[in-house]
């Protein structure tokens, strides 16, 4: 049962960086390109994030009811905030912005944007297992 709570926990930890990838390459396109569709998917994948974090969070306490040791030792997962103005652009300071607090499901994502592990290499790099554009 413990083999099984860490391997959810594994896949959930995850698939929450593969949110918070895509929320990173949606706010860099948000600077250029104040598209609707880009702040309501950083919006719902905010909220899957929230969730899969409190799935983590009640994972782990059930891991260590189990077994006594305590899963997330060390390993701190910090929430991420985009601020987002009303009408789609970077918020510009405390009061001309908003924080949009994280929480299941699939990344909601514009079809030209890929969730990856770690941020768009420069033209001409090549990456393994990466396409480039």
């Amino acid at each position: 049962m413990a083999s099984v709570l860490r391997i959810e926990i594994d896949e959930l930890k995850n698939a929450i960086q593969h949110l918070e990838r895509s929320n990173w390459e949606l706010k860099e396109l948000l600077a250029s390109d104040p598209d609707p569709e880009y702040r309501q998917a950083i919006g719902e994948n905010i909220v899957m994030v929230a969730k899969k974090r409190a799935r983590v969070a009640a994972l782990e306490e059930e891991l260590r009811r189990i077994t006594g040791e305590d899963p997330a030792a060390g390993e701190a997962v910090e929430p991420e905030a985009v601020p987002v103005e009303e009408d789609g652009s970077e918020a510009g300071g405390p009061a001309g912005g908003r924080s949009i607090h994280e929480a299941e499901g699939q990344a909601r994502l514009p079809q030209r944007v890929f969730p990856a592990k770690h941020p768009p290499n420069p033209k001409g790099t090549k990456v393994a297992g990466r396409r480039s554009a």
